[in-house]
């Protein structure tokens, strides 16, 4: 029996293994395999998910293969004096000491060639393949996960390596924020920190499915998803990159340099059908002048969002099963 995309099976529960493929920045639920031609599945790539089905809490995207949550003890008829033991993914985890109800990690397989290089997200607690490479943080995830999501980021890893794989030993070369970095005053915050205007965007941004309550809880939120409001994610991630920028401490011109230097993605957004303006590095800009302008006159920058990042709305609170969930 198939609910969501858990299947049970007699006494065994198996949980759905995601690929690389099927997640994005902010983003647990970017592909499914439900649809998916064998063209496409042979291509490596699978149908993303409409907006509607992105503003549908309760939307679960199918994937190709399930496995089994617990450990399980098999006997061999041939062998019956030597059972065999399966390792489940809860006790997988658990050797690595992860008592989480999610997952943050990335995908391995990319080119600097492509719109993005480092595209990593968090996502429900389940089997991954080994092409979604795993990081296993302590203190406030979000925190790494946007920073791993940032341009100015992803610019520093094109630098490191020419291929088409990103391993563990590349992302740890990677000039990551360290905790304390986001303690120290911010001029653009009026000489406040921005550990929590990083939350706020980080957990509207992630939170916008039920399956991902464990972490947005962890965020200190105990309210329902946010709605998936296409508008209002590119102006949150806008300010998060501006951001971003202004704590590696990069000039106006050194980030004009580096938006321009992802050359799919400003070749993409520069058709004629997209009004031949690279429109992700002129919001960028328009938020980072407006943090500098910020920095500069004393008075704490002013998101251009309304309601505030991480007071969006949200669906109703409903009842799963005939539990409350939210």
């Amino acid at each position: 029996m198939l609910v969501g995309n858990i299947f049970s099976c007699a006494s065994k529960r198996m949980i759905p293994l995601y690929e690389a493929k099927m997640i994005h920045h902010f983003d647990s639920r970017f592909s499914t395999y439900a649809g998916a031609t064998q063209a496409q599945i042979n291509k490596g790539t699978l149908p993303r998910l409409t907006s509607e089905q992105q503003d549908d809490p309760w939307f679960s995207i199918e994937p190709r293969y399930w496995v089994q949550e617990s450990d399980t003890l098999n006997e061999q008829k041939s062998k019956p004096h030597k059972p065999v033991y399966h390792l489940g993914v809860t006790s997988r985890l658990e050797a690595r000491h992860w008592q989480h109800g999610w997952l943050l990690g990335w995908r391995d397989v990319c080119r600097s060639t492509d719109e993005r290089t480092v595209i990593a997200a968090a996502i429900p607690k389940t089997a991954v393949g080994d092409k979604f490479l795993l990081a296993f943080p302590e203190g406030n995830s979000y925190l790494l996960q946007a920073n791993l999501s940032a341009f100015v980021l992803d610019y520093t890893a094109r630098q490191k390596f020419a291929g088409s794989s990103f391993k563990y030993y590349l992302i740890k070369q990677l000039p990551v924020l360290t905790p304390s970095a986001y303690s120290k005053p911010c001029a653009w915050l009026g000489g406040g920190t921005c550990t929590e205007w990083i939350r706020a965007r980080a957990l509207e941004l992630s939170f916008t499915a039920w399956d991902m309550k464990s972490f947005a809880e962890e965020m200190g939120d105990a309210g329902p998803p946010f709605h998936w409001d296409e508008q209002r994610r590119t102006l949150m991630r806008s300010e998060l990159d501006a951001a971003y920028f202004h704590l590696y401490e990069l000039t106006r011109a050194e980030v004009e340099h580096v938006m321009d230097s992802f050359d799919a993605l400003r070749r993409r957004e520069e058709k004629p059908q997209n009004y031949g303006e690279f429109r992700t590095k002129r919001m960028i800009l328009e938020r980072y002048d407006a943090m500098a302008e910020a920095a500069r006159t004393g008075v704490a920058y002013q998101t251009i969002l309304d309601p505030l990042p991480g007071q969006g709305l949200r669906h109703p609170a409903r009842k799963a099963k005939g539990a409350d969930v939210g």
